[in-house]
């Protein structure tokens, strides 16, 4: 065999990318949810289905395990629905809550516990599916969150930032492993992420200031709250701005 092949080492890039647009004109919003319905497939699986006037854009989403939550975000969408709160059946999705912001839809399923979705835009509409056998991954991720002290914490080990070529803020976060769990909030001017079981690598607790960048971010806050790790993006004061989270996993060959 070849030397150099046998001294090649695999390396895993896991990591979470926030970007931050301009929100520019409100008439954005041209698409409209118009209508919910849901039914039960075999085993824990429920099937949502959100029909829309137009083709609806695919949605920006993450799980959580504590409390176990899927939320997806529709950038463009506003909602036509008479109500916010949707109840789901006996299953293990619960509920949906559909909420309307200046620039989407977000949609929150609650869950009884942890499993595997996945989405599907077909025509005017987008099928959720929520259930076990979807991503062994989540329920795997959910079982260990159970056994505390039986697995290594999970680490944030580089947060940096980048400007865009369309003038947007990248906010670029590597992690020790790609499944840790996020939870992400809009708290007035600020994007917030929490990942529970998780530690900063020390050098990364600071506050960086990003505003010579000329994006919509002004800062970016990084500490660690107990047994999670923080990260707030403050946006700019007096811009709107649109925003999405998508994580990245890449094999490196060296």
């Amino acid at each position: 065999m070849n030397n150099k092949m046998m001294s090649k080492q695999r390396t895993l890039i896991a990591g979470i990318v926030l970007t931050m647009l301009y929100f520019i004109s409100a008439s954005a919003l041209a698409i409209e949810l118009q209508d919910v319905t849901f039914s039960m497939a075999s085993g824990d699986r429920t099937d949502i289905t959100l029909t829309f006037d137009e083709v609806p854009p695919e949605p920006t989403g993450y799980a959580i395990a504590e409390p176990a939550r899927i939320s997806l975000d529709l950038v463009g969408v506003s909602s036509g629905l008479a109500s916010k709160y949707h109840a789901l059946g006996a299953g293990n999705a619960r509920n949906m809550t559909v909420l309307e912001t200046q620039d989407r839809t977000r949609i929150i399923i609650a869950l009884s516990e942890l499993v595997g979705y996945s989405t599907q835009v077909r025509g005017r509409t987008l099928q959720v599916s929520v259930g076990r056998d979807l991503d062994a991954t989540a329920r795997t991720t959910s079982g260990a969150a159970a056994m505390p002290g039986n697995q290594p914490r999970s680490n944030v080990d580089d947060v940096d930032f980048k400007r865009g070529s369309e003038g947007e803020g990248r906010v670029i976060i590597t992690l020790s492993e790609p499944n840790i769990a996020v939870d992400l909030d809009q708290v007035g001017g600020r994007i917030v992420l929490t990942m529970p079981d998780t530690t900063l690598t020390p050098s990364l607790e600071q506050q960086l200031d990003v505003t010579d960048f000329a994006t919509p971010i002004d800062r970016i806050e990084v500490y660690q709250q107990g047994d999670q790790a923080v990260i707030e993006v403050v946006r700019r004061q007096g811009n709107l701005i649109t925003w999405r989270i998508s994580r990245i996993r890449r094999l490196f060959l060296r």
